[in-house]
Formats: structure tokens, C-alpha cells, sequence
């Protein structure tokens, strides 16, 4: 009889054993959007090939607390705009690309990116993050234009453009046309310029008395270094990239 209930309880133990088995399989646990969201909030460098900029470097993609993203160097295009995370676990970067398949573990990132029907297989690792303090320091000085991204055009109209950012917050354009030289005075131009009320990569622009338009009038800082300085700059008429590094 004890023989008979022992058996009896080994072949409970194990039907109930795989039934759990079975409802963990088909429970996976998906984060939450709030969760996700979390988990991105940051830049990170993307080492796929198709997502190079212009100048062939690493692009990346930002992602802000308050629903804002850039994404810079898919095929050296940069897309703004705003981000949703879906309940699927999915992110759609505004009408421009959909992530799925999203994978963060800490500093590493791995997704799939649909843009205009391609898939691509990405990933990337967590970058700094320069502070208004740092980017303040770093941007105050005189930087001369490279002909590199829109530089290109617009050094093929003038043979010199210089732009020089002051911490009293504004910022001078000096162009020199073809028949003037560094002896005869430049063509100005003077903005006013202040930090972005909620995104910290990126300033706000006006020139004198006009209004601020912050939808469109802005300067993303994609990079900035010692040596170096790349800019979006987004205007009424749309996107312009530029290159620059220190004047001599």
C-alpha cells in the first residue's frame, strides 16, 4: 500500500512539475514601456556600418527622458523627433523607423531597425554625455568651418566662414567671399544663443530682437571634443551638418 501511494505522489510531483515548466515557457515577461524607457535614456554609438556619418564614423542615437530622440549617421542622415515605446516592446522613432527586438544590458545595446521598409541588425554602447558646464567650456571659442556634410556648399560660395561662441551667449559669423582677404574686414552676422529648456545637447537660437522659434530654430552638438566640433543645425528650411574644428 505504501509502495502504491509513493508512486502515486512521484507521478503527481512530476505532472505538476511539467505543467509548471509549461506555463513558464509561455509566460515570458515583457518590461513595461516605463520600464524600457528607463533602461534607454541615454547616447549610444552604433557600430553598424550602415549607420556611418557622412565624415564615416560611428553614428548613434539619443534617447531623452522627455520623449525626444536623435538619431545621427543612418546613411548621414539625422532624424529628430519624438519616440513612442509600445506595448509590444517596440520603439517608433516618430514616422522615420520602427526598433523592435530590443536587447540592453547596462553600457551594451543591440536592436533591429526598420527604416523605409530595410532591416538592420544594430549594435551600440553607451557614450558620455557632455554637461551644459562641459559644452559651455568646451564651445567657447573660434571654430572654423571644414568642407565636409553642408560645409561642402557652403564653402563652395565663400573661401572662409568662422564661428565664434561666447559664454555671454551669443555667437559671431565672420564669412569671407573670394574677393576678400583675412586683411579686409568679413562679413557678420551676430546671434543670440541659450541652452535648450529640457535637452541638454542642444541650444536654442535667435538673431537680436526676433522671437525664438524653438521647434525648428535649435543646434544639436553631435559631437564635441577639444579638437572638434559637428553641429545639425535645424532651420526653417530644414537640416544643415557641419564640421568644424579650431581656428588657427
Amino acid at each position: 500500500m505504501k509502495k502504491y501511494l509513493l508512486i502515486s505522489l512521484i507521478i503527481i510531483l512530476l505532472a505538476f512539475f511539467e505543467i509548471s515548466c509549461m506555463s513558464d515557457v509561455g509566460s515570458e515577461i515583457v518590461d513595461t514601456p516605463s520600464q524600457i524607457r528607463n533602461k534607454i535614456v541615454g547616447k549610444w554609438a552604433l557600430s553598424d556600418k550602415n549607420f556611418r556619418t557622412s565624415t564615416n564614423e560611428n553614428g548613434y542615437v539619443h534617447f531623452f527622458e522627455g520623449g525626444d530622440y536623435v538619431l545621427a549617421g543612418s546613411l548621414g542622415v539625422v532624424s529628430t523627433g519624438n519616440y513612442e515605446i509600445k506595448e509590444d516592446g517596440n520603439v517608433r522613432l516618430g514616422a522615420y523607423a520602427v526598433i523592435s527586438n530590443l536587447k540592453v544590458d547596462k553600457e551594451k545595446v543591440g536592436f533591429t531597425i526598420t527604416v523605409d521598409g530595410k532591416t538592420t541588425d544594430v549594435s551600440g554602447a553607451k557614450i558620455h554625455v557632455l554637461t551644459q558646464t562641459e559644452i559651455s567650456s568646451l564651445l567657447s571659442r573660434k571654430w572654423k568651418m571644414l568642407p565636409a556634410e553642408n560645409g561642402k556648399d557652403s564653402l563652395a560660395l565663400v573661401s572662409k566662414t568662422y564661428v565664434t561662441y561666447n559664454l555671454s551667449g551669443t555667437y559671431d559669423i565672420e564669412t569671407y567671399t573670394f574677393d576678400r582677404d583675412n586683411s579686409s574686414p568679413p562679413l557678420s552676422l551676430r546671434r543670440n544663443w541659450k541652452f535648450h529648456d529640457t535637452l541638454p545637447d542642444r541650444f536654442v537660437y535667435k538673431q537680436s530682437n526676433s522671437t525664438i522659434y524653438r521647434d525648428h530654430d535649435f543646434t544639436i552638438i553631435r559631437e564635441l571634443t577639444p579638437d572638434m566640433l559637428k553641429i545639425t543645425e535645424s532651420h526653417y528650411y530644414g537640416i544643415s551638418n557641419y564640421t568644424f574644428v579650431p581656428a588657427e
